[in-house]
Order: C-alpha cells, then sequence, then structure tokens
C-alpha cells in the first residue's frame, strides 16, 4: 500500500477540535429520521444525481483531499471497481485521526423546503477487535463556506454500526470485503443551512483502539424535489353532434408546477363508450418544468344517445398521479324516409305503370324526409347499379335537411332498347337507418312497321284499261303506336292508284300488335312495263343496336312493278 500524507492548510481546517457528545447526536438522529429529516422513498419525487463518485481504485478523484492513512481500495461494492478505504490501526500508531474531503459543491438552487438533499453512499464498517480499549469513530461532517460553519451531521461507530463481524477473530482486513451483504447503503439528509453556493463535506476519524477498517462507495448527492401538477377542466362537455359527425377538439391542459420534469407514462379511456371519444394529435410523453402540454379530444358519435368516458392520464406527481377527465355527447342521429310522389309508385318502387319511348327522357322524383335527431344529409356517393344503371341519372339531390324538414330527389331514364329496363337505386346518406333501395322499373317502348308484301308488289299481264287492285297489309309487331304521317306512291306512272289509310287529324295510326290494309290498283294506259313505289313514313325514333351506329327505321319503301298488255276486245 502506498499511504502518503497531505498537510495542506485544507486538512488543518479540517483538523478541529470539537466536543463529540456521540450519544446525544446518536439520539438527534433518530429524532430527525422520526420526524421526516429521511422521507420515504415510495413517494412521488423527482430524483436529480448533483454528484457522484465510484472511486474505481485508480487513486484520490479529482477534487478530493484526504489526510491520514487513506488509500484506494482494488475491491468495493459498487459493481467491484473500487472504494475509498481507511486504515484504523496504520493512522492511529503513524497519525491519529485522519480525513477524507469531498469536492466543494454548488448547494444554492435546492434551499426551497420543497427540496429534499442527500448525501449517500455504501458503507463498509469492519468490527472493532480491540473493543476492550474503546470503539473507533468515523465522524460526517459538512462546512459552509459562505458563512464559515462547520456542522456535525452523523456517526458510525464500529460496535454499533460495523457491516462486516469475522467470529474467528482473524483481524482487520485491509480491502473491504466485495459481497454486496457486506455493505449497507447510507442515505443522509443535508440540512437546509448548509445548502449554500459553496459547501464540502468530509469523513473524520476517531480511534480509541485502531484496528479494523473503514471503507465508501459510491458517493453521490442527489435531490429529491416533490412533483405537484395542475389539471383543467375535469370535465368536457360536447352537447349534441350528428352521428358520424366529429365534433371541433377540446382540451385538457396539465400544467407542471415543480422544477423537475414530469413524465407521463400512460393516457387512455374507459368507460362505457370509449369509442365514441377520440384523442387528436399526439400524446404527450412528458412536461417541462414548470411547463404545460396539452390532450385533445373530439367526440364522434357512432349511434344514437347518450355518451360517457373517462380520460385516465397517469403520471409521477405526488399530488394528482392519476387525472381523471369526465367527458360527455350526446349522438343524434337522423332517419331517412323515402315518401313517394302520386299513387302510383311506392317508397321502393318507381317508374310503376310507365312506358318511355326509346330516346325519350322520363323524370320522375321522390320526397326525401329527415326523421331523426341532426342533420340528414344525403351523400353524392348514391348511386345506380343493377342491370341497366346507364339508361338512368340522379339530376338532383335533395339539400342538407333538419329535423322534419323534406326535399325531393329526381331520377331521369332514358331508355335506349325497348322492353324492361330494370335497375336499382341506392340513396347513400347518414340516417340511423343506413341506405334505402328504390328499385327502378322503367319499360322502354317502340313501334314498328311491317308491310306485306314486303318488298315487292307485282301485277302480271293486265290489259290495257283493265283495273286490278292487290291488297297491302301495314303491321305494328312493336309496344308503342305507329303513326303513320304518310302513305303515297312516289316515283309512279299514271298507270297506279292508291287511296291511303283512314286518318285522324292527318295522321294514321296502328295500336301495337294491329294491322291495317290498303289496296294499291293499276289500270293500264300504256303497254309494256310499268313502275311504282308505296313510301310510308312513321313517328319511330332512331334505335340504338348493341353494336354500331344509331340506325333510322322510321320509312318503309314498297316496290311496285306492273306487265302491262294490249286488251283482246
Amino acid at each position: 500500500m502506498n499511504y502518503s500524507y497531505n498537510a495542506s492548510p485544507t486538512s488543518a481546517l479540517k483538523k478541529h477540535s470539537i466536543t463529540r457528545l456521540r450519544s446525544i447526536f446518536a439520539i438527534l438522529a433518530i429524532l430527525l429520521c422520526s420526524i421526516g429529516l429521511f422521507r420515504s422513498s415510495a413517494q412521488a419525487k423527482s430524483v436529480t444525481n448533483i454528484y457522484t463518485e465510484g472511486f474505481e481504485g485508480k487513486g484520490m478523484p479529482k477534487g478530493w483531499d484526504y489526510y491520514g492513512y487513506w488509500y484506494w481500495s482494488s475491491g468495493g461494492y459498487g459493481d467491484y471497481n473500487g472504494s475509498a478505504v481507511f486504515n484504523f490501526w496504520e493512522n492511529y500508531y503513524y497519525e491519529g485521526d485522519g480525513s477524507l474531503t469531498t469536492p466543494t459543491f454548488d448547494l444554492s438552487a435546492y434551499s426551497e423546503k420543497s427540496d429534499e438533499l442527500f448525501v449517500e453512499f455504501d458503507m463498509w464498517f469492519e468490527y472493532e477487535y480491540y473493543n476492550n480499549f474503546g470503539d473507533d469513530y468515523i465522524d460526517f461532517y459538512g462546512h459552509d463556506n459562505v458563512n464559515g460553519n462547520t456542522s456535525y451531521i452523523t456517526t458510525y461507530s464500529t460496535s454499533s454500526d460495523n457491516t462486516y463481524y469475522n467470529p474467528k477473530d482473524e483481524g482487520y482486513q485491509y480491502d473491504p470485503i466485495s459481497e454486496k451483504g457486506y455493505w449497507r447503503h447510507i442515505k443522509i439528509s443535508v440540512p437546509y443551512e448548509l445548502r449554500t453556493e459553496s459547501m464540502y463535506f468530509w469523513f473524520q476519524s476517531a480511534t480509541k483502539a485502531a484496528g479494523g477498517n473503514f471503507a465508501i462507495d459510491n458517493f453521490s448527492i442527489n435531490v429529491e424535489q416533490d412533483l405537484m401538477i395542475s389539471s383543467t377542466p375535469s370535465f368536457l362537455e360536447f352537447g349534441k353532434t350528428s352521428v358520424g359527425i366529429a365534433t371541433a377538439p377540446q382540451t385538457i391542459t396539465i400544467t407542471n408546477e415543480s422544477a423537475a420534469y414530469l413524465n407521463i407514462s400512460s393516457i387512455g379511456k374507459n368507460g362505457p363508450n370509449p369509442n365514441d371519444f377520440q384523442f387528436v394529435g399526439a400524446l404527450p410523453t412528458y412536461v417541462e418544468p414548470y411547463g404545460t402540454a396539452t390532450i385533445s379530444v373530439l367526440f364522434l358519435p357512432t349511434l344514437n344517445g347518450e355518451k360517457y368516458a373517462t380520460v385516465n392520464i397517469s403520471n409521477n406527481s405526488e399530488n394528482l398521479p392519476l387525472i381523471t377527465v369526465q367527458l360527455h355527447g350526446k349522438g343524434s342521429a337522423p332517419g331517412i324516409e323515402l315518401i313517394p310522389i302520386g299513387t302510383v309508385n311506392t317508397p321502393n318502387r318507381m317508374y310503376k305503370k310507365t312506358r318511355t319511348l326509346l330516346g325519350d327522357t322520363l323524370k320522375q322524383s321522390f320526397l326525401v324526409k329527415n326523421i331523426g335527431e341532426g342533420v340528414l344529409i344525403v351523400s353524392p356517393s348514391s348511386f345506380i347499379n343493377g342491370d341497366n344503371p346507364g339508361m338512368y341519372a340522379i339530376t338532383r339531390w335533395p339539400s342538407a335537411l333538419a329535423e322534419g324538414m323534406t326535399d325531393t330527389m329526381t331520377v331521369r331514364f332514358i331508355p335506349t332498347i325497348e322492353g324492361s329496363d330494370p335497375a336499382r337505386l341506392n340513396v347513400e346518406n347518414n340516417g340511423y337507418n343506413g341506405r334505402q333501395i328504390v328499385d327502378l322499373f322503367g319499360v322502354g317502348i317502340l313501334p314498328h312497321i311491317e308491310v306485306s308484301p314486303a318488298e315487292m308488289i307485282t301485277f302480271d299481264s293486265v290489259a290495257m284499261g283493265v283495273t286490278v287492285c292487290k291488297q297491302v297489309t301495314i303491321t305494328n309487331p312493336g309496344s308503342d303506336i305507329l303513326y303513320i304521317t304518310n302513305d303515297y306512291l312516289s316515283s309512279s306512272d299514271g298507270d297506279f292508284s292508291y287511296t291511303g289509310l283512314p286518318r285522324v287529324n292527318g295522321v294514321a295510326t296502328i295500336l301495337p300488335g294491329q294491322s291495317a290494309i290498303v289496296n294499291v290498283c293499276i289500270t293500264p294506259l300504256q303497254n309494256g312495263t310499268r313502275r311504282a313505289r308505296l313510301r310510308f313514313t312513321t313517328n319511330i325514333p332512331m334505335t340504338f343496336p348493341m353494336n354500331g351506329p344509331r340506325q333510322d327505321t322510321s320509312v318503309k319503301s314498297v316496290e311496285i312493278w306492273a306487265n302491262a298488255v294490249p286488251s283482246d276486245r
């Protein structure tokens, strides 16, 4: 071991004369503990480390000072890195008392009554085998450089505070035993009067029997501060809002009233309806000293009725470790009702008993009524599907409807094929009764014309001056009334005659599935081939074939041919 001495003026100052009334101080220490000088670490505190020294067996640490037989052990409790050891035997034999002094600290920032400042270290103290000569002692002091005051703090003795005892009485240990069970953690409260801007501590030996060793490890100074917070408000009222529509966020504010960071361990919701309330944005995990943090919550009801939940904020404060904020809102869903206009349609069926000519447009409307609470909105995502969605279109949307209000919704039908053209209207909305479906049963109609004979009417070997007539049948095999606007002979020789269909207001009509018969006659005026064309013009609109362009089938023509021969009279 390399023992050294330090006779600096600082050491001389420490080598003062103080009457050691150890029994009185021991009683005082017990009383201080009983009145709360040493507070339970279970309370909500913020622990800030001001200084730590682990010694680590590398010689005297920077800023430390010593007098007498102190040395730096290669063993020790703190991760077995080393400790500061005082050899009572050698020190008594050569020098008497010895001291170990810490660096100087500024502790003025921790002078508030709510601050608890502690010196902490691990102590190994060997039992005094020469106790018939009396105990060996280690006293602990503090010195205030600002006011020049020296304060006795506590004392440890070999008979009452030892941590190592060898029943074989084999003499003292030079190095402390490194097992954890032979060490004791010491936590000493620093009096408020010592918390100045220039303060140091020291260990002072007082030997009687001069046997055994004393060691410290993991020396630290820590401050424990109460974490005090406040929170506002304790209740968030969101009022009534429509189901599926979020309210504006409301804010919970947490204020840290302490000089240390506040940790927020969890933020959650519970209660009857937690899913109807949502957090907005990132949730805080801490609050800076004397700072604030906010938690934003909105109300988004999924069903009608009163909704309740609680926000729970767990933190490490002393006064409010669990903050609870009550939440309330009311979901008021609208309801949708479809009301047909007229006596034919029903709430779920339109275009009943209607027939629409191909290419024409037929519009039908129905009423949309809000039968619930809140605002009813028919969504623009409403759509038409089914077999023939392309023949229908929504042409008018109802406005946003308050409770009890109605408005119209209109659908247009433009058939492009003949016959039944079913489709389905899906009315999307925010009502509690959801999507409404209306079956569309529009029917496209179209007249047709067929003429028989279809292509040519033939008169063979008709004698001059003789009148011969032939019948022409006009049939409407379509689904709408055929209107014949004109029927006449075109490009004809004067030998032919045609009286035409009977008309009402200038128009001849043939009902679906019915026919009409007309006569075409010839009285030859000349020998040879005679020609004519019978032409019909109708109301048949342009058709929409499945493939290809639109077609015009409104005109029908039949060629007429005759062979005139001389009269045999």
